[in-house]
């Protein structure tokens, strides 16, 4: 018996050292949640708060700028369809964060930035609210104030129209396929 109670407390202390060196040092999570802002302001300010996609719009197309839309086929080569943008978003934000901030504008109005028809995706020319505009982000300043296995909050500054600094506050959570931005960048 005691044999056996010797070897169950071996193996779990070997369970123990197995995977406290196996964790993530402080700043290798920092690393990797700084790597995720910057994907996540790249595609914010690409897809969905800047211009949008580039749209192929034809020399001789004739644009109304009183219409309250304008959709044209995006540019061949990135994304295919609204389920490309909304996956490539999930793997940066979090689902909550998406249906909240993202979702809504890029796919969810009467008048959508991004929409499918016939296999094609478009985008409209007159969409986005460019609030992404004269906004940057100074990526060496990004510092980790708090975290959990299941959450983090970092600061980072932020210049805006390249004179007004700003501190910004993010927050991460940790979800089942890792790490995702949980807070408005913009």
């Amino acid at each position: 018996m005691k044999r056996i109670l010797a070897f169950v407390l071996a193996l779990a202390m070997a369970l123990c050292l197995c995977s406290c060196s196996s964790a993530q040092t402080e700043e290798e999570l920092e690393k990797e949640l700084c790597d995720l802002l910057e994907q996540g302001v790249g595609l914010a300010k690409d897809v969905y708060l800047g211009e949008g996609l580039e749209a192929n719009v034809p020399e001789d197309a004739v644009i109304d700028p009183y219409a309250p839309t304008a959709y044209f086929p995006v540019v061949e080569g990135g994304y295919k369809s609204v389920d490309d943008i909304k996956k490539a978003t999930r793997a940066i934000f979090s689902s909550q964060l998406c249906e909240s901030w993202l979702y809504p504008d890029g796919f969810g109005t009467d008048t959508p930035l991004y929409k499918d028809a016939d296999g094609v995706l478009y985008v409209d020319i007159f969409g986005g609210p460019l609030t992404a505009y004269g906004v940057e982000w100074v990526y060496d300043s990004f510092e980790l104030t708090n975290h959990t296995d299941l959450s983090a909050t970092a600061t980072v500054k932020k210049y805006i129209n390249d004179y007004e600094e700003v501190t910004a506050t993010v927050t991460f959570v940790m979800t089942d396929d890792g790490w995702r931005i949980d807070s408005p960048l913009f």
